[in-house]
């Protein structure tokens, strides 16, 4: 038998709205147009972070310097997928994102941003205990970074290890990692280095 929590993590709802959706006296229909609207919204802002990612992408590719894309700094998502489509619109990896994200629903979103939570959790627990980064297990997480970025865009070793090279080097995404375990970021981009060629 799941628990309420469990079952509600299933269904992608809080604990509280699988709730309201057992409690005859509440509008059903209404708990379920706010669920759809805050999955449209997640949808929104997971697409403007992938946007923001295959636009820092591009700018390594062309060797700019960090500063000149922005990267998780609460800009408006809308206007920077806007920008980010007219400059980098016909690029590969562009190109293959949009195709691989056109039949996303409010499941796959959810999916992917609980896989990216994993992915800091699981790269977190192994500096915090203090693995190095040769050991095979930290091979293993890397291999499931190069997953991720792969269900977006075909993803080589240099494209990751350009990526992991900007976690350190862009302080938004510095802050990003290191906020899960201090010099993560750091760890992450030695742990890429170090097995990108093997994955």
């Amino acid at each position: 038998m799941r628990t309420v929590g469990e079952v509600a993590a299933l269904a992608g709802v809080s604990v509280r709205t699988l709730h309201l959706l057992d409690d005859p006296t509440h509008d059903r229909v209404q708990v379920m147009c706010d669920q759809a609207r805050r999955l449209r919204e997640e949808r929104d802002r997971l697409q403007g972070l992938l946007e923001a990612v295959l636009d820092a992408i591009a700018a390594h590719g062309r060797g700019e310097s960090q500063e000149e894309h922005s990267m998780f700094d609460g800009t408006d998502h809308e206007q920077h997928a806007q920008e980010a489509e007219r400059r980098w619109g016909d690029t590969e990896a562009w190109q293959q994102s949009q195709e691989r994200l056109k039949d996303w629903g409010p499941a796959d979103l959810a999916d992917a941003q609980r896989r990216w939570q994993d992915h800091f959790e699981q790269f977190a627990g192994l500096k915090r205990d203090d693995v190095p980064v040769a050991d095979e297990r930290v091979l293993a997480a890397v291999a499931d970074h190069r997953a991720l970025l792969q269900q977006f865009y075909d993803c080589g070793a240099e494209m990751q290890k350009g990526l992991a090279d900007m976690y350190v080097a862009d302080p938004r995404f510095a802050a990003t990692y290191d906020g899960h375990a201090d010099g993560l970021a750091q760890y992450v981009r030695d742990a890429v280095h170090e097995h990108a060629d093997r994955v």
